[in-house]
């Protein structure tokens, strides 16, 4: 008579993983377990050859004063890119158990404070909304543009670990604060007729670079509006650097006069913080995965989504102008 047998869901894992079946949807299924625990299962074979597992005493793991002292020299160590779930996969400890350690040890998540704006920079923020506002007809033919970062194991956009005892940080809406770590830059364009391609880079932008990136896209721009349309992009040095000048003058219509530290008129922020929340949830981990789920997820993005944020944007002029150009960024 046959006899069934069962093995473990890491014995299984592991002779399926020597058979060859390596991708992580398939384990999951055939096995049964979550996502954590496959690529958790899949570091040990690639590590070690074989998943292994120390013999538990029955009493629960105490993380020593020792192991605790290591965890926040890397956590600080990690500046402005420390997240608990970067440190949780680097030293092999739950995520629950570091997170409750950086909190023991004074650190807080909490959302990022915004740049104390001059007043000369608040009254050209209200001049910009006042002349938006004589003329919301011209709106709908504007291509609003921007790049952003995508770090691995960073979720939340304007959001960070902050020491309570005054390791406080400034966010400067046109100079990304300076992360280390992998990450993908992405130059994004979205119109009230719909989003346009994106275009994926690691190196650094430089003004040859932004050149180029506009040159590729230029066709699909016109093609939208064949009948012109008014660009607009921020302040960055590269933006307004002169060989960039030049290629606009020939190649762009018109390009929106823009006041600096100004993100919250810019629509396509919206965008970039929903697309970091989503890919966020992917835990990505490697920068191929991460590429991947940056065009997944940006397929997700529809022309009534995107018309909806440009269609706020009286509103939030006119709210910048009763704050006399404060920031009001909700």
């Amino acid at each position: 008579m046959s006899k069934n047998i069962t093995f473990s869901k890491a014995l299984h894992f592991e002779l399926l993983w020597r058979a060859k079946i390596r991708r992580i949807p398939s384990l999951m299924k055939y096995v049964g377990i979550s996502q954590n625990t496959a690529y958790r299962y899949k570091r040990m074979m690639e590590d070690h050859g074989f998943i292994e597992f120390k013999k538990r005493s029955g009493r629960k793991n105490q993380i020593t004063p020792k192991v605790e002292r290591k965890i926040i020299q890397k956590f600080r160590k990690m500046g402005h890119s420390r997240t608990v779930i970067g440190l949780s996969k680097k030293m092999h400890i739950g995520r629950e158990s570091v997170r409750t350690i950086v909190i023991k040890n004074g650190y807080k998540w909490k959302k990022l404070r915004a740049k104390k704006l001059t007043e000369e920079q608040k009254s050209k923020r209200v001049d910009f909304c006042r002349t938006m506002l004589s003329d919301p007809s011209n709106i709908p033919f504007i291509i609003w543009t921007d790049e952003t970062s995508f770090w691995l194991n960073k979720s939340k956009s304007g959001h960070g670990w902050v020491c309570r005892d005054g390791e406080d940080m400034d966010i400067e809406s046109e100079a990304p604060i300076n992360l280390n770590g992998p990450k993908v830059h992405v130059w994004g364009a979205i119109s009230a007729k719909g989003k346009f391609k994106l275009y994926l880079f690691e190196e650094n932008l430089t003004s040859e670079l932004y050149i180029k990136i506009l040159r590729s896209r230029l066709a699909e721009m016109k093609k939208v509006f064949p009948e012109g349309f008014y660009f607009m992009h921020d302040n960055d040095p590269k933006h307004t650097s002169r060989p960039v000048k030049e290629f606009a003058q020939k190649n762009l219509l018109e390009i929106l006069p823009w006041p600096s530290y100004s993100p919250d008129f810019n629509p396509i922020e919206r965008v970039w913080a929903w697309l970091k929340k989503k890919i966020a949830a992917d835990s990505v981990e490697n920068i191929t995965e991460l590429k991947k789920s940056i065009k997944k997820h940006r397929k997700s993005i529809t022309t009534n989504y995107i018309c909806n944020l440009i269609n706020s944007l009286e509103n939030r002029y006119q709210q910048a102008i009763n704050h006399n150009g404060a920031f009001d960024i909700n």
